[in-house]
């Protein structure tokens, strides 16, 4: 049965799409460079998520690498998002970590595929964060005494992309 808040799937142009203005995600230059060599090998399998005034809500990364490499239509699931709540559910749900790597298996795997190229993949072993926790960290109710304490500042490292806090 279909979702009836999904109301088409369609190739279009990407000069009819645009970057939904509140998306929370970024991407690093090194990563925005991969994920353009992952298009390029694999090619585009995953249709973008749009309303239906074409605002992508499911991979703005995507499409600017589209953009970047020239690739002047795509598939796009069309669906109602009526306000910034449902929008908002959208882009957290295609991005949501709901699944986990087991890691002894997935090294495995990797190992038994020796052709495959490392620097082209990474992958999240960090446990996922609920909404609420993010807010107990970072919400607009943080506490006076935690501002105050110095945050750890990161430097990325331009041979090997790792990042690593600086002292």
């Amino acid at each position: 049965m279909e979702n009836e808040r999904i109301v088409r799937r369609e190739e279009v142009s990407i000069r009819l799409l645009s970057n939904w203005d509140k998306n929370p995600r970024t991407i690093r230059t090194q990563d925005f460079e991969r994920l353009k060599r992952q298009i390029k090998s694999l090619g585009v399998y995953v249709p973008l998520v749009v309303d239906e005034s074409y605002t992508v809500l499911s991979g703005n990364m995507r499409l600017k690498a589209f953009q970047d490499m020239g690739v002047e239509k795509v598939w796009v699931t069309v669906v109602r998002a009526p306000d910034e709540k449902t929008k908002l559910e959208y882009a957290l749900s295609a991005n949501d970590a709901a699944g986990r790597y087991d890691d002894q298996m997935l090294a495995e795997l990797v190992t038994n595929t020796p052709d495959i190229a490392l620097d082209d993949y990474k992958v999240d072993l960090g446990d996922p964060i609920d909404l609420e926790a993010l807010l107990k960290k970072f919400g607009p109710d943080v506490d006076a005494e935690q501002e105050k304490t110095p945050q750890p500042r990161y430097h990325t490292c331009p041979d090997c992309g790792a990042d690593v806090e600086c002292r």
